[in-house]
């Protein structure tokens, strides 16, 4: 009877371990519709190995009947965990695995289907033309203004940055979605907007640059003379502000309207003193839910955040059962990781990639040790030529919200632009 008892429970218990299915996520496109979802990742679960997709029993999401005959589809992937799953680091993944299958059904509900205009022609949209004009001019993009229907831009632009600008100063709701890719030659970008004939389409090309390069700016929030000197600049620079203090909620928010990325500037226990103390630093020693709750409030703190930084750390990002704690509760996010590496000993990137978070770490120098904007001229110099040296790597670096950064930042803007080396933010190259 034990024994007959036994094996039920451990046939029950392998049962319940089984296997589970990742559902990769991925663009559908057709000649006459698409679907998005408004959200920096811009990508929607497939949802049946199928050509063309019956959309007709998700009425309650779309609220309309209809069916999109795809050009090209993806197959749906699976990912199994081998059976049995007895050890930790495997139940682990099944965790992340539910998360992440939670988190796009939730996403799926924010979708909308659209139907182009078939008889649309650009010349009919003058306003909107003007309007794409009138951006590339502010943003000191040289094109052809009497194109129409397709924008040929420069190497360097960076086209999701120059689409979010174009998206957030456009006439009202007019403008709805962006979709990117790219070719073995080019990268494009489609701006979706309504006409009176239907959803049209203005395509943004242009060549593959010769480099890219990544350029974070931290500690926004407490100082104020850098980040205004930023937000005047046509930089697609990325900002990492700090929670907590007066002003962080207003640069995220003028910073988005001006289409840069935002991120949290998570603030992590350092090994030697402190430029920031507050009751949210994350620490080693803090109970499970207490870094849980501490993670929460930050995250909660400054708004439109697309993903998150260590402040400082050098201490905090060295400690495994943190670094496990920290990762664990933002795989429940929505966010990409970088990791600042305060500590060459840091372990936050390996816990952030086990959970299955989009990750990267800063892989060149601190751009500003030395404050003198002649300095931080000569380091991006040295950027630019390590970035030139590995045109297939996204090259990431790091620097502060001074005056001095910022000038030195628009004195090499030329040099950048002269070479062909894209700025991207981690958005652009980081998704679930």
């Amino acid at each position: 009877m034990k024994i007959v008892l036994i094996i039920c429970l451990v046939s029950n218990l392998f049962a319940a371990l089984g296997t589970d299915t990742i559902r990769r996520t991925y663009f559908i496109e057709s000649s006459d519709s698409i679907l998005y979802r408004p959200s920096p990742f811009w990508r929607v679960p497939l949802l049946k190995d199928a050509d063309p997709i019956n959309l007709n029993h998700l009425n309650p999401i779309y609220g309309k009947e209809s069916t999109a005959s795809v050009t090209t589809v993806e197959v749906l992937t699976q990912t199994q965990i081998p059976f049995p799953v007895l050890n930790q680091e495997a139940r682990q993944f099944r965790q992340q695995v539910r998360l992440r299958n939670q988190w796009i059904h939730r996403q799926v509900r924010d979708m909308r289907l659209f139907t182009y205009a078939t008889d649309w022609q650009p010349q009919d949209l003058t306003g909107i033309h003007s309007h794409f004009v009138s951006q590339f001019k502010s943003l000191d993009i040289p094109v052809n203004s009497n194109a129409t229907g397709e924008f040929t831009l420069p190497a360097w632009a960076n086209l999701l940055f120059v689409s979010r600008r174009i998206v957030q100063s456009g006439p009202g709701s007019q403008i709805r979605a962006i979709q990117t890719g790219s070719d073995s030659k080019q990268n494009w970008a489609h701006l979706l907007f309504h006409t009176k004939a239907g959803l049209a389409k203005i395509k943004l090309v242009k060549p593959k640059p010769k480099a890219k390069v990544s350029i974070l700016v931290d500690d926004v929030g407490y100082h104020g003379e850098g980040i205004r000197r930023y937000l005047k600049m046509n930089v697609p620079v990325t900002i990492s502000i700090l929670p907590f203090y007066d002003t962080s909620a207003h640069f995220a928010k003028r910073s988005r309207q001006l289409g840069f990325e935002v991120m949290l500037h998570m603030p992590m226990q350092a090994s030697f003193g402190s430029y920031y103390k507050y009751e949210n630093l994350i620490r080693p020693g803090l109970k499970p839910l207490d870094l849980i709750e501490r993670t929460q409030n930050v995250l909660k703190a400054v708004p439109f955040i697309l993903g998150v930084n260590n402040h400082e750390g050098s201490k905090a990002t060295e400690d495994d059962m943190t670094m496990n704690l920290l990762m664990s509760e933002l795989s429940r996010h929505p966010y990409y990781f970088v990791d600042s590496v305060t500590s060459q000993k840091s372990v936050a990137y390996k816990y952030a990639k086990r959970y299955g978070i989009p990750a990267a770490r800063r892989n060149f120098d601190f751009l500003d040790n030395d404050k003198r904007t002649l300095a931080i001229e000569t380091k991006l110099e040295e950027l630019i030529a390590y970035a030139l040296n590995r045109p297939t790597r996204i090259v990431l670096s790091i620097l502060h919200e001074k005056e001095s950064t910022a000038i030195a930042v628009e004195n090499m803007l030329p040099e950048f632009r002269r070479q062909n080396i894209e700025i991207l933010s981690p958005g652009d190259f980081l998704s679930r």
